[in-house]
């Protein structure tokens, strides 16, 4: 590859030789070559090199998203193509807000500086800064706006009447006053709180006339104007008349222009609450959060129970085509994209179901101004918005790594004070892992600026390997030994390992929800094949690839590849379900043979790419063996293998019975039964004088004692130098929830293992009490106890006579030692 590479280029500068001969033959001047950029910054160690989409308006560019050899922890400085300086602002997470500069084609951006640089020079002029977040959330309260027509019109009305409630309630009441003033010549007396101070200065009025005679007051008055009395009562007259046009006139117009305003309500109704919830992003002084996705399930703490709400952005696209955008909502909501309404959700206000809207549109590749409007009035938040290429593919959740906080600045070259050129990277995952109540680590997934087909990766050490087998997400190591890095291909100088800045600023924090879990029968047979269910279970949010090491018996691990989709966060979707997979791992069955282990150990290891997610482990053992069953009660979990009885056992078992019944007297009797008050106790006085001592084994107290108490009762007959055993079974309340196949198999261990004890010469079995009612069930039970007592060559004992059921509410969870004292009469006559 590289020798045609360097024939090409030789015969370039060939054909470019000759290009510029004939150039000089002809009298035409050959073109000059690019001058090479200068270094502005001899400080500065690395310059990444920005193309703006829209230098007119503000540039952001996420240092910290980018992949850089270090991290500007002692900020930056910014230039454009001509070598100016230009306006800049770079915040405390690594976002860095370029001011906008209309003439620049490029800004080259220096960092990797010993001194700290200044990290605000925004000037006013600039305008508006972008925020240093690239998603916002707007939180308004608004329980009282309007998400319907007819609610837009019932609080439109409201308004309209509450602004014009003293026109409409002082319409009739003026009109009488003037009528009464009019016909009557009565002065009305004003509303009651004025009415003292009214009262008052006609007092002092009436103390101020020269007589008391009103005639004579009004003919006064009249020689003094000049006004005789007929001429003024015309003038009186009229002056009502006027008086009386007037107001009945102005009465009509304000009639007029109050009915004009509900008849505009009722034209922008349609469109009425929409408008007013646009008009939300002018609104003043919100609360304003973080935000990581475009979706409202669960209202934000510390909230109003219904609110407005907005998200605000400007998304990414990742290249021209057509989009599908998805809705999903429960109450009024607007999505705009660069200004213009894309989908809309009407008609709703919270209390009707969500309903999909899907809305097709072709964009460009850059930034878009990005809103999303939402109002709830009833009910619960639910929200989420979705995009995808057009007809392809599942929708995605729109979330912050889809988002810029103003228009993207397209990263073109990074390079450092010596001319190496590196690669271009930038992460896209913004989780932090918790992998303990302390420790944390980042998950990242990458978008690569430069082609992924000549670039290569590796982990510490390793080789390198093609972008192709890189997994959606990796969480970066701890150890510096397995530092994840890359690096152009076949060009170790360019190598550019992917430092792990702070992300607590603006990450969710997440639980290491991926987990395994191994399902496997507790009990089988040797002949049986044991088949293992692996269940992969994620709650994470996003899309993983997880490998599954599968390993038996500490031979070679078998690895599956796993791939997870993500699952809706569970900070807004509680009730989301949780991804799960499952994987059937057959184990071949391995009769014992002479020399071979009576103990298999399967280990299950689930991890991505950097770190180790959970391990469990299967321990799969032979119930005669000598092992310390109780051990593996804590630990992940244990499958017990029984042999089938064969007729050669039954052999080996009747020469200890028949010698031991004739020739050895029996002294000590192994009982294991349910605990109950003084059963101990009777069953030591029942065999007090055939000078035989008692061993009582009781099951743990529980609603299945069985299952609960196996692996403890499988070391106590192991470790028992009782002569005689006798198992009485639970009774059948207490073995109601077991399956009756797995029932029987439970009992088949503990027979097993009391057959592996050679120094009990003789078994017995017997049910355990029965209440009057569970005849049926006990028929069935005493069926699987006579094949196993034939199976094991035990003596099964009669079932003890039906004790009375219960009384409700007053059920006991153990026998009295009463119930029992009948069992060991009859075993009395059987020893």
């Amino acid at each position: 590859m590289r020798n045609k590479f360097i024939l090409v280029a030789a015969a370039c500068c060939t054909l470019l030789a000759a290009s510029a001969a004939g150039s000089a033959g002809s009298g035409e001047a050959s073109p000059a070559p690019a001058p090479e950029k200068k270094w502005l910054v001899p400080e500065a160690e690395y310059r990444l090199s920005v193309q703006p989409e829209l230098p007119a308006e503000a540039t952001s560019v996420d240092m910290r998203r980018q992949v850089l050899p270090v991290l500007p922890e002692n900020g930056v400085r910014v230039f454009d193509d001509a070598g100016n300086p230009v306006p800049f602002q770079f915040h405390d997470n690594y976002s860095l807000s370029i001011a906008p500069a209309p003439k620049a084609k490029a800004f080259d951006i220096y960092f990797g500086f010993k001194e700290k640089q200044p990290a605000d020079t925004w000037k006013p002029e600039s305008g508006v800064r972008p925020p240093a977040q690239r998603l916002l959330l707007a939180f308004y309260w608004g329980g009282n706006r309007p998400c319907t027509p007819e609610e837009f019109l019932d609080w439109r009305n409201r308004e309209i009447e509450r602004q014009n409630q003293w026109h409409v309630r002082n319409f009739p009441n003026r009109t009488y006053m003037i009528l009464r003033q009019r016909y009557q010549g009565v002065e009305t007396v004003p509303w009651v709180p004025k009415f003292p101070q009214y009262w008052k200065n006609r007092k002092n009025q009436w103390k101020r006339l020269v007589t008391k005679n009103r005639n004579q007051r009004i003919s006064a008055f009249a020689e003094l104007t000049g006004r005789p009395r007929i001429q003024r009562m015309q003038y009186f007259n009229y002056s009502w008349q006027q008086h009386m046009k007037n107001h009945f006139a102005y009465i009509k117009r304000e009639q007029t222009r109050i009915a004009n305003l509900y008849a505009q309500a009722r034209k922008d109704m349609v469109f009425g609450a929409e408008n007013n919830l646009l008009g939300m992003a002018g609104w003043r002084n919100p609360r304003t959060f973080i935000a990581t996705e475009v979706q409202l399930l669960v209202r934000p703490p510390e909230t109003q129970e219904h609110y407005s709400a907005r998200f605000s952005g400007f998304l990414e696209v990742p290249a021209d085509g057509e989009y599908e955008f998805e809705l999903m909502s429960n109450s009024l909501a607007v999505m705009r994209l660069n200004g213009q309404i894309l989908i809309r959700r009407t008609d709703a206000n919270g209390s009707q179901p969500p309903t999909r809207e899907v809305a097709r549109i072709s964009l460009k590749k850059g930034s878009v101004p990005f809103d999303l409007f939402y109002r709830l009035n009833s009910g619960y938040g639910q929200l989420t918005a979705r995009m995808r290429p057009a007809g392809t593919g599942e929708f995605e959740l729109l979330a912050a790594e889809h988002f810029t906080p103003a228009r993207a600045g397209i990263p073109k070259e990074l390079a450092d004070r010596e001319k190496r050129n590196y690669p271009l990277l930038a992460r896209r995952s913004h989780y932090l892992l918790y992998t303990g109540k302390r420790e944390s680590t980042p998950i990242e997934s990458f978008q690569f600026q430069t082609p992924p087909e000549q670039l290569e990766w590796r982990l510490g050490e390793g080789a390198c390997r093609p972008i192709s087998e890189l997994p959606p997400t990796v969480v970066l190591p701890d150890e510096p030994e397995k530092q994840l890095s890359f690096r152009l291909k076949e060009r170790p100088e360019t190598e550019l390992p992917v430092l792990r800045p702070d992300y607590r600023a603006d990450l969710v924090e997440l639980r290491p929800d991926l987990s395994l879990r191994l399902w496997a029968p507790a009990v089988v047979y040797e002949d049986e094949t044991l088949s293992v269910m692996a269940e992969t279970v994620s709650r994470l949010p996003f899309e993983v690839e997880a490998e599954l090491a599968v390993r038996l018996d500490g031979a070679d691990a078998e690895k599956r590849t796993i791939r997870l989709a993500g699952k809706p966060d569970e900070r807004f979707n509680r009730a989301a379900a949780d991804i799960y997979r499952k994987d059937a791992i057959e184990l071949p069955p391995s009769p014992p043979k002479e020399g071979a282990p009576k103990e298999r150990v399967l280990d299950a290891e689930l991890a991505i790419t950097g770190f180790t997610f959970d391990r469990r482990r299967l321990t799969i053992v032979q119930v005669a063996s000598g092992r310390n069953f109780e051990e593996l009660a804590g630990e992940d979990g244990a499958v017990l293998v029984l042999r089938r009885p064969k007729l050669s056992d039954i052999r080996n078992w009747e020469l200890p019975r028949k010698i031991g019944e004739e020739l050895i007297p029996y002294r000590r009797l192994l009982v294991i039964g349910e605990a109950a008050d003084g059963v101990a106790e009777t069953a030591s006085e029942a065999f007090k004088a055939q000078k035989q001592t008692v061993e009582f084994v009781p099951y743990d107290d529980s609603e299945n004692p069985l299952e609960s108490s196996l692996f403890r009762l499988l070391d106590r007959i192991a470790a028992s130098d009782a002569d005689r055993a006798v198992l009485i079974l639970p009774c059948l309340r207490h073995m109601g929830t077991l399956e009756p196949w797995m029932r029987d198999r439970y009992i088949a261990v503990l027979l097993e293992k009391l057959r592996a004890n050679r120094k009990l010469h003789a078994v017995y079995l017997s049910p355990g009490p029965a209440a009057s009612g569970e005849e049926d069930a006990m028929g069935g039970l005493l069926d699987s106890l006579r094949r196993l007592a034939r199976e094991y060559d035990v003596q099964l004992l009669e079932p003890l006579q039906a004790s009375p059921a219960p009384a409700a509410g007053a059920e006991r969870t153990t026998h009295t030692a009463g119930e029992l004292t009948p069992l060991f009469d009859v075993l009395k006559r059987k020893l």
